[in-house]
This record gives structure tokens, sequence and C-alpha cells, in this order.
């Protein structure tokens, strides 16, 4: 459980850090909260739960749970339960977002031991592929074997490690900006 509210509340302090908008760690001791139906607002205004939020087993399967970090009021992750692909890892799906930007992802912990296995970031080349090449055709813990079938994959790299499945840049897969922009090559031989 630790290692989970751990890994959230990283990964939101390093795409604030890595965006060049965070100077020093700050306030980064303040714990992962669930944006709910508390009592009191974000900058946004979003109610925000009082609590700190420390176990992913209460996300909801419906509805996106947004964690922040009172340090970084514009980048947050919104996450929900996944209940397709792997019935033997917990799954989870959402969005990153960093100010009008969202990054999709997909999160499998791993089969064996989430609290202790490695946590790997796969990106799909490209430029422009989306990560769901490699989690139903290559790598994930499923695998696309119809237009209207998966099938368990024994061989998924999440049997021993917690992997997310990234779609990026903005405009790839799921991954979208609130006003439509895209990322664009300054190369020209592309």
């Amino acid at each position: 459980m630790a290692f989970r509210t751990a890994l959230w509340s990283t990964l939101v302090f390093t795409i604030a850090h890595l965006s060049g908008h965070v100077g020093t760690v700050g306030g980064a001791r303040t714990p992962v909260t669930a944006y709910g139906n508390g009592p009191n607002f974000d900058h946004q205004g979003h109610t925000v739960a009082s609590q700190p939020f420390g176990d992913l087993s209460y996300l909801s399967s419906t509805d996106y749970t947004r964690l922040g970090h009172s340090a970084f009021p514009h980048y947050n992750v919104r996450i929900k339960r996944s209940d397709f692909c792997d019935g033997t890892a917990n799954a989870y799906t959402g969005y990153i977002d960093i100010e009008a930007r969202h990054l999709f992802f997909y999160f499998f912990e791993s089969r064996r031991d989430p609290d202790r296995d490695d946590v790997l970031l796969w990106t799909n080349g490209g430029p422009g592929g989306s990560s769901s090449t490699g989690l139903f055709m290559e790598l994930g813990p499923c695998r696309v074997t119809s237009p209207t079938n998966i099938s368990f994959n024994p061989y998924s790299w999440n049997e021993y490690s917690n992997i997310f499945f990234i779609d990026q840049p903005i405009g790839v897969g799921f991954s979208y900006a609130d006003h439509g922009e895209t990322v664009v090559s300054q190369d020209s031989t592309l």
C-alpha cells in the first residue's frame, strides 16, 4: 500500500519537476490527496478530500479519482480501476494532467509482487506510436486475438514488474489537449 501511494506521489512530483515548474521539493512531504467530496476546493473549483489517499483498492471502476499534491496544483493524475485484460493483477487507467495537456495511461501491477517489483515505463516508438500497440500486440498482459476478443498473455512483462503504458506525445492514442494542440516536429526531414 505504501508503494502505491509513493508511486503516484512521485509521478505527480516528477512531472511537475521535469516541466520546469518546480525549483525545490517544497511541500513534497505532504501526502497525495484524492480530490473527491471533501469540504475544501482546489484552484479549479474541484472539491478536495480532507484526508490523504493511501489505498488504490478504493478506486472506482466507473469514475475517475483525481490525485494531486498541494505543492503542484496544476498537475494531477485522474485514475480509475480497470477490470479488463488481466484478472490476475490490479489494473488502472487514466490521465496524467499537466495543465491543459492530458497523457493517457494504462498501469498494470506485477502479478508476482507489486510492492517489491520494479516499475517500467513503456512508450512505443514512432514518433507518435500509441503504447496500446505494445500493450495489446507485444509485451502486455493480454493480446488482441480478434476484433472482439482478447487472450491472457502468460509471457507479459508484468509477470515480474509493474508497468505503465503511456500514449505520447499529446495527440497520440487517447492523449489530448484541451485546446486541440499537438506536438509538431522541428525536424523538416520527418
